[in-house]
């Protein structure tokens, strides 16, 4: 009887330990990504749990379909699978199982997790200040620079005229203009990437720029050709079609400024005199906004003289009747001219024709 109970007791750990041998563990596999999504160049890491105390597992790792675990990924052995840069072409089902040596456990194939990798996509917004999205100068205009996914450490570029030729390069995805000028009504499109991943691109965006006020243009009053002290107006003339903005306007002669700056579009010159000729000019603008500038208008040197010719309808028909007035009074003249001199020569005649 002892001797039964010897085998039993030798015998019952080999059927125990044959037992955890053939018990297969359960590991569970998880998708560690930032987001929702998956994008080409992100960093992805797969992670394979398993409950148990022991660290000496060896870790497998199978890329396949729904259905099937397919291939084993080589050089992989640790309970983490990380991609640094993922692409599309590792879109698919992952799993992982695991075993140990000493003494030999083996687990189930883990849960299926699917990989799907998205295009990262480029687009490049304008945003104005205006409901409309209409864009004056003057306005502060955002150019934003949008790519999918996590963008930590990526770096952007903004290119004008479509072309190559680059117009700011840096880390944030927002390119502001404080002051649009109708310079910037051009194309614009955006590029990002990081460290030496290829460069994404937007579609090209056209940054479409209307004129706040029109360029001025400079007249004199009353002429050009006006005689020495006469007042002489200049006036400045530009159009915009918002009323609450206040044009602001300055005059020149040559290169000197010869009036402050002001709200009033006419500047006059106190009884012209001959010091006061050359070349005139002005310029216009609005707060946060270049100035514009004018034609310029040339008041040449002058006679001194003070009648000058009134070329009006009403001075025409007044010199046109003293014209006639004269011709009128020059035919009566010549008429009594002739009567005296005819009246000398034949006075017998003229006393006939009286008496008759």
């Amino acid at each position: 009887m002892q001797t039964c109970d010897f085998y039993l007791l030798i015998f019952l750990p080999v059927l125990l330990s044959s037992a955890q041998t053939e018990e297969k563990l359960m590991v569970t596999l998880m998708l560690v990504i930032e987001g929702k999504f998956v994008y080409s160049e992100d960093s992805v890491t797969l992670e394979c749990r398993i409950e148990d105390a022991l660290t000496d597992w060896i870790y497998r790792w199978y890329k396949g379909s729904e259905r099937n675990e397919g291939t084993q990924i080589k050089g992989v052995n640790g309970h983490t699978y990380t991609i640094e840069s993922v692409t599309q072409d590792e879109s698919g089902v992952y799993r992982c199982e695991v075993y140990g040596n000493s003494p030999p456990h083996y687990s189930e194939f883990s849960n299926p997790v699917e990989l799907t990798v998205q295009e990262r996509t480029v687009r490049l917004d304008v945003i104005s200040s205006h409901t409309d999205g209409r864009i004056f100068e003057g306005d502060q205009v955002s150019l934003q620079c949008h790519v999918n996914g996590n963008t930590v450490g990526w770096t952007y570029e903004l290119h004008t005229n479509g072309t190559q030729r680059l117009y700011k390069k840096k880390m944030e995805g927002t390119f502001t203009i404080n002051s649009v000028t109708l310079r910037h009504r051009t194309f614009y499109w955006c590029q990002a990437g990081k460290g030496r991943l290829r460069m994404h691109s937007s579609d090209v965006v056209k940054l479409d720029v209307s004129e706040l006020f029109s360029e001025p243009h400079l007249t004199v009053h009353p002429s050009p050709l006006v005689g020495y002290g006469h007042n002489v107006t200049l006036r400045c003339q530009s159009m915009t079609e918002f009323p609450e903005k206040q044009l602001v306007y300055q005059f020149y002669k040559e290169t000197a400024s010869i009036s402050p700056k002001t709200s009033q579009n006419e500047f006059t010159i106190q009884s012209f005199q001959m010091e006061d000729t050359g070349s005139y000019w002005c310029d216009v603008a609005v707060k946060g906004t270049e100035k514009k500038r004018s034609n310029q208008v040339q008041v040449p040197e002058l006679q001194s003289y003070e009648i000058t010719v009134d070329y009006t309808t009403g001075n025409a028909i007044r010199l046109g009747l003293s014209g006639l007035v004269l011709l009128v009074l020059l035919v009566l003249v010549s008429d009594c001219f002739w009567n005296r001199v005819l009246s000398k020569g034949n006075r017998s005649q003229k006393e006939i024709y009286n008496c008759e």
